[in-house]
C-alpha cells in the first residue's frame, strides 16, 4: 500500500512539475524589458524618481538606433508625411516621423506595431494609394497568375515577411503565415532558396560569412527570406536591395 502511495505521489509530482516547466517557458518577458531603466530614455527630475515622459535624453530614432544599429533598409523617418496619418501614429514635436510612429516602445506584439495589422494592411494605414515603385499596385489585386514556389520542407517555415510576399506573387491562394521552406522560381529563370539556415550552408562552403555582407542584406533568425535580397523600401530594379551590377549582390553571399 505504501508504495502505490509513493508511486502515486511520485507521479502526481511528475505531472505538476511538466505543467510549471510548460507555464514557464511560455511565459515571453516584453521585447523591450526596461523594468526600472527609465533614465535610459526619459528625463528624469532631479534627486526624484518622477520621470518626464514626453521629453527624452534624445531624439527618439537616436535611442533607438543605439541597440537596432543594423537595420539596413527601412522605412524613412525624419521627415514630415505628405498624408494624413491615422489615429495613434504619432509625429514628434516638428511633425516628423520617428521609430516610434508605427512602433511602441513598450510592451509586446510582432515588430512591436502599435496597431495589430499584418504586412501590407499595416502600411495601407497611411499608404492607401500603394507605394511609389513596383508596389504601387499595392491596392488592387496583385496575386500572379503563376505559381512560383515549390515547398520541399514542411516542418521549416519562412519568416512572416517571406510569406506575406508569396500570398501575392505567387497564384496559390490563401496559404497564409505557416509557409514550408522550399524553393522560389524567378520569373527571369532561376531559383533560389527560401527558408534555409544560412550558417548551415555556410559551414559546407561556397559562402561569405554574414560579417562580411552589406547591412543591407537581411537574415531572418538566421534563415533565408525574400527579404534578404528584396526591399518595398528600394529603388533598385526589381527592388533589390543593392544594385546587382556585376553579380554585386550575389556576391555578397556566394563566393563565386
Amino acid at each position: 500500500m505504501k508504495l502505490k502511495n509513493l508511486n502515486y505521489e511520485l507521479i502526481l509530482f511528475l505531472v505538476i512539475s511538466i505543467i510549471c516547466i510548460s507555464c514557464f517557458s511560455l511565459a515571453k518577458p516584453p521585447i523591450h524589458d526596461f523594468e526600472g531603466k527609465c533614465s535610459l530614455c526619459h528625463l528624469m527630475v532631479a534627486g526624484e524618481k518622477e520621470i518626464i515622459k514626453d521629453i527624452f535624453v534624445k531624439e527618439i530614432d537616436f535611442q533607438c538606433k543605439g541597440c537596432h544599429n543594423k537595420l539596413g533598409l527601412s522605412h524613412p523617418t525624419g521627415m514630415k508625411p505628405t498624408m494624413d496619418m491615422p489615429n495613434g501614429f504619432s509625429l514628434d514635436s516638428r511633425g516628423r516621423l520617428t521609430c516610434a510612429t508605427c512602433h511602441k516602445n513598450h510592451g509586446e506584439g510582432l515588430y512591436l506595431l502599435n496597431m495589430e495589422k499584418p504586412g501590407r494592411s499595416f502600411c495601407h494605414l497611411c499608404h492607401r494609394e500603394g507605394l511609389k515603385n513596383a508596389h504601387s499596385g499595392l491596392g488592387s489585386d496583385a496575386r500572379s497568375a503563376a505559381k512560383k514556389y515549390e515547398i520541399t520542407d514542411k516542418a521549416v517555415f519562412v519568416d512572416d515577411i517571406s510569406a506575406e510576399c508569396m500570398n501575392c506573387h505567387d497564384s496559390t491562394p490563401d496559404k497564409g503565415l505557416n509557409l514550408g521552406a522550399g524553393t522560389w522560381l524567378h520569373d527571369q529563370g532561376g531559383s533560389h532558396k527560401i527558408g534555409v539556415d544560412y550558417m548551415r550552408a555556410y559551414a559546407k562552403g561556397g559562402f561569405n560569412h554574414p560579417s562580411m555582407m552589406h547591412k543591407n542584406i537581411r537574415l531572418f533568425n538566421g534563415k533565408i527570406g525574400c527579404g534578404t535580397c528584396h526591399s518595398g523600401f528600394s529603388e533598385e530594379p526589381a527592388e533589390l536591395v543593392i544594385n546587382n551590377r556585376g553579380s554585386a549582390l550575389c556576391l555578397q553571399c556566394h563566393r563565386k
